[in-house]
């Protein structure tokens, strides 16, 4: 239990911070959304949402987005409209690349 929590935040991680990265640039510029602190994002976001779904349950979405929303606020040192605008940005992004993965994929097979 705990080696498959600990690979969903690393994998979590991975995955979500390039997303949240690009988002943070094109919406607070270069100079306040660096990699590392996406990073952390990332990896905090990723490891509350588990330890939630897990002792919470599915009602805990509301909370995860208020930690979320707060953490880009935090290290992207930005307002809640923006972090929201960056969410909202994630999502959109996170749809796209999935698209395009699974249209790579299906056209190789």
């Amino acid at each position: 239990m705990v080696l498959s929590l600990i690979v969903g935040i690393i994998v979590g991680s991975i995955i979500s911070a390039p997303i949240v990265w690009i988002s943070g640039r094109l919406i607070v510029g270069a100079e306040k959304a660096k990699f590392m602190d996406a990073v952390m994002i990332g990896t905090i976001a990723t490891a509350t949402n588990i330890v939630m779904v897990t002792f919470i349950g599915p009602l805990s979405g509301i909370l995860q987005l208020i930690i979320y929303l707060y953490l880009v606020t935090k290290y992207f040192e930005t307002g809640y409209l923006r972090a929201g605008i960056i969410a909202v940005l994630n999502v959109v992004i996170g749809i796209g690349i999935t698209y395009l993965v699974t249209y790579i994929v299906t056209e190789l097979i």
